[in-house]
């Protein structure tokens, strides 16, 4: 039970396998989303939603500003060093909303945890309007609403209302152990190692993907670490947490949806590549933010 506490330990091994034994990760993909909504819903299963302060508001505007504005600026600044097709995909990631995965890395790392919901949920609802107007700004050929709203039903409704179910349940049935931690790290473990399994062999293939490693690297481990230094005498340490997250995380499973849409599975390539750099840049955040 300890090493399931051990985060660090349990995600470094996630990647190591993803590497080393990547084909079982096949076999493994159908399980990504209801690992993520188990996380979600573990997560925030605790958390009291009914009192939100005029400072709840500011900050949960600051922080969707920094991952539209600041990072999705960001995105699309870099994307004109690569050539189209990849060009357009990481702009895609840019005008996509934070990543639902800060909710559960927020307990991991102990950060705000009801200012994180709260501000997903609100840039969420952003998305809805965002993404549809953005995409069509940059790319000539808008998304759908109904597609942005698919994911909010998913990803953030149905994990909410299966926490106040087992939020519930627990004030009913009081357990004197709590396995939410175990339950998360484990979790996330699984899909780390999913997801570099089944994106392995881009890795070997870097003289042709340099670019986008660099710039990813650099949007993850360069921006967070810029913002975390910045900022850690300035906020307390449950709120730096989250704009370290909020900085640096988009959604690139949402991404990689309308990738599809517009240029074919074949063109993913940028989102294959952030799919191998986002747990190592969580392992580094396990160490920065500790």
């Amino acid at each position: 039970m300890n090493i399931l506490k051990n985060s660090k330990y349990l995600f470094l091994t996630s990647i190591l396998l993803g590497l080393l034994i990547p084909g079982f990760a096949y076999k493994l993909e159908i399980l990504i989303m209801p690992l993520l909504v188990i996380m979600m819903t573990v997560s925030i299963k605790d958390i009291a939603f009914r009192h939100i302060t005029k400072t709840d508001v500011e900050e949960i505007t600051s922080l969707a500003l920094l991952n539209y504005v600041l990072l999705g600026g960001a995105y699309i600044l870099f994307s004109f060093f690569l050539e189209s097709p990849y060009r357009e995909l990481i702009m895609i990631l840019g005008i996509m909303p934070p990543a639902v995965g800060i909710i559960t890395m927020s307990k991991v790392l102990e950060g705000n945890l009801k200012l994180s919901f709260l501000t997903e949920f609100s840039s969420y609802l952003i998305a809805v309007f965002f993404i549809p107007v953005a995409s069509k700004f940059l790319l000539g050929a808008g998304f759908s609403v109904v597609n942005v709203l698919e994911v909010v039903a998913l990803v953030i409704l149905l994990p909410y209302f299966l926490s106040r179910l087992l939020h519930n349940y627990e004030l009913k049935h009081p357990r004197k152990t709590d396995y939410s931690k175990m339950i998360v790290n484990l979790s996330y473990a699984i899909t780390f190692y999913i997801i570099i399994g089944l994106n392995a062999n881009v890795i070997f293939d870097f003289a042709y993907t340099w670019k986008i490693f660099l710039i990813l690297f650099t949007l993850k481990f360069g921006l967070g670490t810029i913002l975390y230094l910045v900022f850690k005498n300035f906020l307390n340490k449950k709120n730096n947490v989250l704009l370290v997250l909020f900085g640096t995380l988009k959604n690139g499973g949402m991404a990689i949806a309308f990738g599809v849409l517009l240029f074919g599975v074949e063109a993913t390539v940028p989102y294959a590549i952030n799919g191998i750099t986002t747990p190592l840049y969580i392992v580094y955040l396990e160490w920065l933010l500790k």
